[in-house]
């Protein structure tokens, strides 16, 4: 059932500018395995209706790719988008995550501006973070166990 809105939401924001890609497909297709191999799959709700997404899989030695954070276009601009990338930090935190990694387009203002004001910070890219829509990399350190990954 989650799978139709996480996919919805998705595709709507790439379809919107770009085109999918296969590492979009490979995703969507194959979201119960990436949930059962312990990856976080948030849906931030508002009534009845999902309007956010976010995601993140576990890459192994306390780092987590942030993938798929999203808020349907009618709810941006009300915090939605904040409020679900914390409880993504926050629950790879609990999970001893110490460092959250995403790849992002500079042309997506908002949403950088969003990242860095949560603690992330630009890194050299790295290419097993990229999709070929991305042109920016971000990395934020957690303090596993904590909230949103900041130090109590």
């Amino acid at each position: 059932m989650f799978r139709d809105d996480f996919v919805r939401l998705n595709r709507a924001w790439i379809e919107k500018r770009f085109e999918l890609e296969e590492k979009d497909i490979e995703l969507f297709d194959n979201l119960d395995s990436y949930a059962e191999s312990g990856s976080v799959i948030l849906l931030g709700e508002e009534g009845v209706e999902i309007i956010a997404t976010c995601m993140a899989i576990p890459k192994g030695g306390g780092v987590w790719d942030l993938v798929k954070l999203t808020t349907a276009e009618g709810h941006r601009g009300h915090g939605h988008g904040t409020m679900i990338l914390r409880a993504c930090l926050d629950e790879i935190a609990r999970r001893g995550g110490t460092k959250a990694v995403l790849s992002t387009c500079s042309v997506f203002e908002d949403a950088v501006h969003i990242y860095r004001r949560e603690g992330f910070v630009d890194v050299t890219a790295d290419p097993e973070f990229f999709f070929g829509r991305t042109d920016l990399q971000m990395v934020k350190t957690l303090t596993p166990g904590s909230s949103s990954g900041r130090p109590s």
